[in-house]
């Protein structure tokens, strides 16, 4: 387990891999959980989909438009489940995987709001120079024209990696600040990354490429016939290790620019609990929260024992 002293301490890319592994195997059977709720209902849809013999073009365009519209919800509502329990790890607590998604759940539409908001520019970005590209060397025109499309094709995967890098993290500043608004959580985002996308970004590619590493390596060792299989097994687990390195990443970020600590994280937390939990001290405990040193300050004495004494002998009228 990490401890209290560990845990806002800031960290490099190197301590941001490994805060984010044994976060993971520390608490395996929350993050497990909160991905199979999603998981199992994307996989029967999946399979469904795979083994139905489907005629009709605009259909399959349907229920792939509807296939990809429950992994997004999948993905968005989860991560925000994760990104909240990763916070209560943080403040100590032992989060449970059906509190953080009753969490999760209360913040949907902000959350899938942001992710659309991220992604869609993505998608135009990046699809349309890779099209326009491929026309344009399917047509044969000049070596110019090429040059152009090439360079055109370059400067959005600049600014596409630009846009991503500074609003990735929108998604655990909605869950764990509570942002009912998804424009909040993306310009909180910008402001956290600012002058940091590089760590953003290196984090991000590092944990994608090493999901097509192990990818790529099943495939290997048990042979393309159990392709769709072996996608949906590394789905599971990638879902929980997405939305810890964002989250960690999120809170990183915060402990460098503005000294998170435990009670400003706590009170983030807090402020999506009715006010009668909020400001409830009658058992400390039933938070999980369980402070080093409680005082009752209606029982602290005005004055310690020595300066009693001292006062009393002053008040000792001298023979």
């Amino acid at each position: 387990m990490i401890t209290e002293d560990e845990i806002f301490e800031y960290l490099t890319i190197g301590g941001t891999f490994g805060r984010v592994f044994r976060l993971f195997f520390d608490r395996l059977d929350v993050f497990m959980g909160i991905s199979l709720v999603f998981s199992i209902p994307y996989a029967i849809l999946t399979v469904t989909l795979l083994t139905t013999e489907i005629t009709d073009e605009d259909f399959e365009f349907i229920m792939s438009a509807f296939d990809l519209l429950v992994y997004e919800l999948a993905c968005v509502i989860g991560q925000g489940a994760i990104s909240i329990a990763v916070a209560e790890i943080y403040i100590g607590r032992r989060p449970g995987w059906g509190t953080c998604l009753k969490r999760a759940w209360t913040a949907k539409w902000a959350l899938v709001c942001s992710s659309l908001l991220l992604h869609a520019p993505l998608f135009v970005s990046s699809a349309l120079p890779m099209l326009s590209l491929l026309m344009v060397t399917r047509e044969g025109v000049s070596f110019g024209i090429i040059l152009f499309a090439y360079l055109l094709v370059c400067v959005c995967l600049v600014g596409t990696s630009y846009w991503y890098s500074g609003l990735i993290l929108s998604g655990p500043a909605i869950a764990i600040e509570n942002f009912r608004s998804p424009i909040k959580g993306l310009k909180r985002s910008w402001e956290l990354c600012s002058g940091s996308r590089c760590y953003v970004l290196s984090a991000m590619i590092g944990l994608f490429v090493g999901r097509i590493m192990i990818t790529s390596l099943l495939r290997f060792m048990f042979g393309i016939w159990a392709r769709n299989f072996l996608d949906l097994l590394i789905t599971v687990f990638y879902l929980p290790l997405q939305g810890i390195i964002e989250t960690v990443l999120y809170l990183n970020l915060r402990i460098g620019r503005e000294s998170l600590n435990n009670h400003v994280l706590m009170g983030d937390l807090m402020t999506s609990q009715p006010p009668s939990s909020r400001f409830r001290n009658d058992d400390p405990a039933a938070s999980g929260y369980v402070p080093a040193e409680s005082l009752d300050y209606r029982h602290v004495p005005l004055m310690d024992e020595d300066e009693i004494q001292f006062s009393n002998a002053s008040a000792t009228p001298i023979a």
